[in-house]
């Protein structure tokens, strides 16, 4: 369980379509269209009575409304690509909760207000109780509940588990397979598992979704939500913010007093200024999120949905959505903010300014280029769309394509793909010639507007070295500290050594005299006495 709590539950949903008949083709029967706008599902009950097959259902799934479940009324976004459909929250339900319990709790069934409310009795790593029992609480409409503990070989919860929760889950499985949970008018099912890491200290919010289209096609997807249950960062997290909304607020002070001081038309034309502000408006809209955040946290405990109020399980949509939106904008804030250490790099060393100097001397030229570059890839997504989207999942809508075609620039694409899915060569051909177009001409332009720029600003260098009469420093700080270090250390030490040399010279000189004066008198002192 430390290593992976799921005692929060299992969460399944689906959405259905509504039957009608169809006017705009001919078909033997109704007509269950893709779900392509929020609020056009079915809302009626459903099910299959496997007992008795000519008769209703006596649990039928019935429609519950997205405040009833709890859910984020904002609705679920597909991950498939050829999706991307956002839909409701509503729909129908079925839901299975396993715990541990500090106390036996018998089999029961009915509705919630007969069945024994198992968060009186359930243990988990925050209210100190004791587990004892190993307990299951499904339920295959919503409405209707099983609950039940496992009681041991031994009948106290000790020994070996007798199988009793397990056989239960594959019960509710197969009660929803024996009743046609999934039929031709499913369009969406989804499946919400709420996950915990007790050791890492993170909880996870896992939603795997299956979208059945009209064709029978299954169309998979998948989103991971995360956010942190350690109690240190989660004390931590709005000190921190604080300090940092007050030096946001100090630096924002300073940047209207600089505004005054330029006037706003000279300000303005820094892109480094505005780059400043858009960090500051980030910032304060991650700050508002992640005190929504802490709200919805703190708001955990309360119940006013009928899924958790009745039944005993509680989305936690709200905690992650804001925790998710707040990590976007704190990514972008961290991501301006390091762009602006680029800034004061250049202010030291202007040879490290080169690439934003290049950039803004080639400005206007870029924005055309991008233009027709934007044209261009436009113009070939069209034209791949048309021919290959109704086989290939990359190239089903204008903007796949056009994502596709953009990821091919940096050499991601398959060949192999677009030969298996066309009856001969035009659409290699195709694809190969818009590689020649924009690799070959759009992308060697782009390196030449860059290229031409960065002559001109080595040129302009070059002239501001020779007005400046050696004043100017290529290298700035570097170049100042190697001539501070050549004048008060290299020097000093090499005059020094100069001296000292000069003095070991002089000695040896000296020495040299004084010796061939000595041999000189004893070859004397030898000449006297023969």
């Amino acid at each position: 369980m430390d290593q992976f709590d799921w005692t929060e539950g299992v969460y399944v949903k689906q959405l259905r379509a509504k039957a009608e008949k169809c006017t705009t083709t001919k078909q033997l029967g109704l007509c269950y269209p893709e779900l392509l706008a929020l609020g056009s599902g079915d809302n009626a009950s459903f099910g299959y009575n496997w007992t008795h097959p000519t008769k209703p259902p006596a649990k039928p799934w019935m429609h519950y409304s997205t405040s009833e479940l709890g859910g984020d009324p904002e609705g679920l976004i597909s991950a498939a690509v050829p999706s991307m459909r956002k839909y409701d929250a509503d729909g129908y339900v079925a839901l299975a909760i396993p715990f541990f319990s500090d106390t036996f709790l018998p089999e029961q069934h009915g509705l919630p207000a007969e069945v024994t409310d198992y968060r009186n009795h359930y243990v988990n790593t925050t209210n100190g109780r004791t587990p004892a029992y190993y307990c299951i609480r499904v339920s295959h409409d919503g409405r209707h509940i099983k609950q039940l503990c496992d009681p041991g070989t031994n009948g106290d919860g000790t020994g070996a588990y007798t199988g009793a929760v397990r056989a239960t889950i594959e019960e509710w499985w197969n009660d929803l397979k024996r009743g046609h949970f999934i039929d031709a008018q499913s369009r969406m099912v989804a499946i919400i598992l709420q996950l915990k890491s007790n050791i890492m200290g993170i909880r996870y919010r896992t939603t795997l979704m299956f979208e059945l289209t009209a064709l029978g096609a299954i169309l998979p997807g998948y989103d991971v939500e995360t956010r942190l249950l350690d109690s240190d960062f989660a004390d931590l997290m709005p000190v921190w913010a604080n300090v940092a909304l007050s030096m946001v607020i100090f630096f924002a002070v300073l940047e209207v007093f600089e505004m005054a001081h330029l006037g706003a038309y000279t300000y303005l034309c820094d892109i480094w200024n505005l780059m400043d502000w858009a960090n500051y408006i980030i910032f304060v809209i991650a700050y508002i999120n992640l005190s929504s955040h802490l709200d919805a946290v703190d708001d955990m405990d309360v119940c006013t949905s009928y899924l958790c109020e009745q039944v005993g399980y509680f989305d936690d949509w709200e905690t992650m959505r804001t925790f998710r939106t707040t990590k976007v904008y704190l990514s972008l804030c961290t991501c301006i903010q390091l762009f602006k250490v680029l800034k004061f790099l250049a202010m030291g060393v202007p040879k490290m300014g080169l690439a934003t100097a290049v950039l803004r001397k080639c400005a206007v030229d870029l924005l055309f280029f991008g233009i027709t570059f934007v044209v261009t890839m436009a113009s070939f997504s069209m034209m791949l769309f048309v021919q290959l989207g109704p086989q290939m999942e990359g190239y089903w809508d204008q903007i796949p394509a056009f994502i596709s075609l953009f990821r091919a620039l940096f050499g991601d694409f398959d060949i192999d793909a677009i030969m298996n899915n066309s009856s001969g060569y035009l659409n290699t051909l195709l694809f190969l010639g818009y590689l020649f177009v924009a690799i070959f001409i759009m992308l060697s332009m782009f390196l030449a507007i860059l290229a031409e720029a960065q002559v001109a600003v080595r040129e302009d260098e070059q002239k501001l070295e020779d007005e400046s009469d050696g004043a100017y420093k290529s290298y700035g700080v570097f170049e100042t500290i190697g001539e501070l270090s050549q004048k008060y250390i290299i020097n000093p030490a090499k005059q020094r050594l100069f001296k000292r040399q000069g003095r070991v010279a002089a000695a040896a000189d000296t020495a040299s005299t004084s010796s061939a004066g000595h041999q000189s008198r004893s070859t004397t002192g030898v000449s006297n006495e023969h």
